[in-house]
C-alpha cells in the first residue's frame, strides 16, 4: 500500500470515528438534559417533603395537645 493510500485509508477511519463520537456525545448531550431536568424535580420535591414532614410534626403536636387536654378534663370531670 503507498502511502498516500495509507493516508486516505487512515483519513476516513478517522472521519468514522470522529461521526461516531459526535454520535456519542449528541447522546450523552440528551443525557445531561435528562439529568437537568431530573434534579430540578428532585429539589422540588424535597422542598415539599420538608414542607409536609413540618405539616405533620406540628399536627402530631397538636394531638398531643389535644389528647392531653381532653383527659385532663375527662379526668376533671370524675
Amino acid at each position: 500500500m503507498t502511502n498516500e493510500k495509507l493516508l486516505d485509508a487512515i483519513g476516513k477511519k478517522s472521519d468514522a470515528i470522529d461521526k461516531q463520537f459526535q454520535s456519542i456525545d449528541k447522546h450523552f448531550q440528551s443525557i445531561d438534559k435528562r439529568l437537568d431536568s431530573i434534579d430540578s424535580r428532585l429539589d422540588h420535591l424535597e422542598e415539599f417533603a420538608e414542607v409536609t414532614r413540618n405539616g405533620v410534626n406540628v399536627l402530631i403536636e397538636w394531638t398531643e395537645d389535644v389528647s392531653n387536654a381532653i383527659r385532663f378534663s375527662l379526668q376533671k370531670l370524675r
